[in-house]
């Protein structure tokens, strides 16, 4: 009988933005802990009015051919790190005479599920400042943004957040993104509050790099389809929730909650 060998996974690379304490204003090497919940006139505070800062909700979009890895997570922001060359960032990189060096180990930083306006940085010193509910909604990325090569764009970057409109970017050469467009429909438009979940699920189908064979699918939902089974809009009627559809033959497959799958096509 050959017995199977054993492996021990081990992290090789690594590379995080920011600290969880900085984020909150506990971080003791901050100049100024924001315990007390005011902004003292500077625009940064623990209200702790957006907790939800992870950035396991959204999967890595990968393309080998520019070397570089993609992805964001509940607060909205893009990260494109250079693969294998992730930073390997340690806890002292967060204070902030070097949060600054440490946010250079990523090849871009910057909004992209949503856009709160100029004068918000993606990056600051202080990290609090980023501890809102910016325009009341949530921003979560939630799945793997889409990724494509188009003859016309090069390499291409789609993303649909909670409470937010379908964003398409160009991927330049240098790593960083052109903003191209953006939908006019938007997610969960009918939730009050601070929205609804999870934004849209997004799939790209294409004949090759055929001019005009793209085409990118959306399972959009009404309503929270975090707390509710929501009606949905584009390609399915019925939204099941981080479930995106699934191009193939032709054809669009999104499952449903009578335990079936709704097919689309010719």
């Amino acid at each position: 009988m050959i017995q199977p060998r054993r492996r021990r996974l081990h992290a090789t690379d690594w590379f995080a933005p920011f600290s969880d304490a900085a984020r909150n204003g506990d971080d003791p090497t901050l100049p100024e802990p924001k315990e007390d919940g005011n902004d003292n006139g500077d625009g940064a505070s623990n209200t702790n009015a957006f907790t939800g800062m992870d950035l396991g909700s959204g999967g890595l979009g990968i393309i080998p051919e520019l070397g570089c890895a993609i992805g964001a997570g509940k607060d909205g922001i893009v990260y494109i790190l250079r693969l294998g060359a992730f930073g390997k960032r340690q806890n002292e990189d967060f204070a902030p005479a070097k949060i600054a060096s440490n946010y250079a180990k990523a090849k871009y930083i910057g909004w992209f599920t949503f856009f709160p306006g100029f004068d918000v940085s993606p990056t600051p010193t202080d990290m609090t400042r980023l501890n809102k509910l910016f325009d009341g909604k949530t921003h979560h990325q939630h799945s793997t943004p889409v990724v494509y090569k188009s003859p016309v764009h090069g390499w291409m970057v789609f993303c649909w957040g909670e409470n937010a409109s379908l964003r398409a970017w160009k991927v330049n050469a240098n790593l960083t993104l052109t903003f191209l467009a953006s939908s006019d429909e938007t997610a969960s438009p009918n939730t009050g509050g601070v929205g609804g979940m999870p934004g849209g699920m997004i799939s790209l189908s294409a004949n090759g790099s055929t001019p005009g064979s793209a085409v990118l699918w959306a399972s959009v939902p009404y309503g929270n389809a975090n707390s509710e089974i929501t009606n949905g809009r584009l390609l399915a009627y019925v939204f099941n929730k981080f479930l995106p559809p699934t191009p193939a033959n032709g054809r669009i497959y999104l499952a449903n909650y009578s335990g079936g799958v709704d097919v689309y096509g010719p």
